[in-house]
């Protein structure tokens, strides 16, 4: 039996290369915040720091004006407000939800698709986006209940310490939010995170109604809570390598680029300068769209194949095997 992360890794990689309509959807889907659980905690941590300058600025504003300055300043904007701002305002609005919806609808399309083709069972393009239109509602609710656990947590733990901070103007109880949020807001944002995951793949690969969805990725992942941060380890260190090698990759796809642009400058020749920075502008973006599409699918498939795998009971986590002496437990023959 081959080790556990070893298989998983090199399955999510077949059906990642293999499908690549795959990537159409992980682009997407990529808007939710698939980057890995450790992007997240230090997207919470900027957000955790964040708290704690945002309550400076309230009690400052409270102590100096109360809330009048707030509704003098939006009575301002809205009283600047003509049919063209409103125009652009709707537009963007309706922009930002026809994105987000479409993110959604592609969460739940990349998770078919991986489960049907990691089941070998026929898949394709508009099989997954039907799919993943069928459980909107059940993503868009999962997605939606994760977050607001996590404000109105965030919000409990804020509310008692920046009623202190009002009350004394003591800058301690500003850095004992950021202490206790960072010790308990982040860890739970992880948790939360996984707990968002198994959902929705419970929802779209088990037909679950969102709250059995909800209850079994609790179940889930209670017994399983080791090789999840196991697992979530190697996506991070493949998030690392994956990282440096766009970086790298930049570096020496934007040579040819830079070359032509000095030419263009030294022979004074600006439409030269600027085809080769847009050009090279072009070929940057969508090289690091193309990757991080890539990435999402094979992140998503390697946590789609690891969850079939602890449904049936057939992984061990690596610091177990390593406990026991056991080789391994992720034998793809006993499906």
């Amino acid at each position: 039996m081959s080790s556990v992360y070893r298989t998983t890794l090199r399955e999510a990689w077949q059906i990642t290369w293999k499908k690549r309509w795959l990537w159409l959807f992980g682009l997407f889907s990529a808007f939710l915040g698939s980057g890995g659980e450790y992007n997240l905690i230090a997207k919470n941590i900027a957000s955790v720091q964040d708290g704690g300058a945002v309550m400076t600025s309230v009690a400052s504003v409270i102590q100096q004006s109360g809330f009048g300055v707030w509704y003098e300043t939006f009575s301002e904007i809205v009283g600047n407000l003509n049919v063209a701002s409103i125009a652009l305002l709707i537009t963007t609005l309706i922009i930002i939800i026809f994105i987000f919806v479409i993110a959604l609808i592609s969460q739940g399309a990349v998770v078919s698709g991986i489960f049907r083709s990691y089941k070998q069972s026929e898949t394709g393009l508009r099989e997954s986006w039907n799919r993943g239109r069928n459980k909107l509602k059940e993503v868009f609710w999962i997605n939606v209940i994760g977050k607001l656990s996590l404000y109105l947590v965030f919000a409990l733990l804020a509310i008692p310490f920046f009623y202190l901070f009002l009350k004394t103007y003591n800058l301690m109880w500003q850095w004992v939010l950021v202490v206790v949020s960072f010790l308990i807001f982040v860890p739970l944002a992880v948790v939360v995170s996984f707990l968002v995951k198994y959902a929705v793949i419970f929802a779209v690969t088990k037909n679950n109604d969102i709250g059995l969805a909800i209850r079994e990725s609790w179940k889930l992942f209670c017994s399983n809570w080791v090789i999840s941060i196991e697992m979530s380890l190697v996506l991070f260190a493949v998030n690392v390598i994956v990282g440096v090698g766009i970086v790298l990759g930049l570096i020496v796809t934007s040579i040819p680029f830079v070359i032509i642009g000095f030419i263009g400058v030294y022979l004074d020749i600006s439409y030269v300068f600027w085809f080769a920075a847009i050009l090279g502008a072009v070929v940057a973006f969508g090289g690091v769209f193309t990757v991080g599409a890539m990435l999402t699918v094979f992140q998503m498939a390697s946590w789609v194949i690891l969850f079939e795998r602890l449904v049936e009971g057939v992984a061990i986590p690596k610091i177990v095997r390593l406990a026991t002496g056991l080789p391994g437990s992720f034998n793809r023959d006993k499906k």
